[in-house]
């Protein structure tokens, strides 16, 4: 499902470009998107050195393992895509603004549409993207905060088990027998 909206919002994007953004134009701010681009890339740069998260790992059961270590992998191929996306737009962006305006101006409209189109359409699927990881993240933070929780929970019930463990073999060695009731002396006027 995620995958269909951005594929629909990078092709609106795209129309968008194509009709309403003119390549000549575009050409100006091209400086600009290159500098915005180049900072987003470092940032999923250094997302992709962060590696796994800093965890007891024995502390979590195998699946609980599993299921995180799967999830950061999956995060960390749609990283790589996104700097892939974004060098494509980068690439596109540095040779327009290379070929300038001259250039520019005597390709056939038809071909100035279809490049404003494919600048909007990797923009849009640069936006989408990077949405969908930035959520992704809150997901893998999600998760991690359940595993450490419930790791803790764990540890906690252990320990209170434990420590009644400990409670009951004392009273058991301490050799308490029953003692009869004691009756209830009624108290003196």
């Amino acid at each position: 499902m995620i995958l269909l909206v951005t594929i629909i919002g990078a092709c609106l994007s795209a129309l968008l470009f194509g009709i309403f953004v003119p390549l000549e134009q575009m050409l100006g701010g091209l400086q600009s998107v290159v500098t915005a681009l180049s900072i987003v890339t470092a940032a999923v740069f250094v997302r992709l050195n962060r590696g796994m998260p800093t965890l007891d790992w024995k502390s979590l059961t195998i699946d609980e393992r599993k299921r995180l270590t799967r999830a950061i992998v999956e995060l960390t191929k749609e990283y790589a895509v996104i700097v892939a996306i974004n060098g494509l737009l980068l690439l596109v962006a540095v040779g327009l603004i290379t070929a300038g305006i001259q250039a520019v101006s005597h390709l056939a409209p038809a071909v100035q549409i279809a490049f404003s189109a494919v600048v909007g359409f990797l923009s849009g699927l640069c936006i989408a993207r990077m949405a969908y990881v930035v959520w992704r993240d809150f997901d893998i933070v999600r998760l991690q905060r359940k595993l450490v929780d419930e790791s803790g929970e764990r540890e906690a019930v252990e320990a209170e088990r434990k420590v009644a463990a400990s409670k009951i073999a004392d009273m058991a060695a301490a050799g308490l027998r029953k003692q009869p009731p004691v009756k209830a002396r009624e108290w003196e006027d």
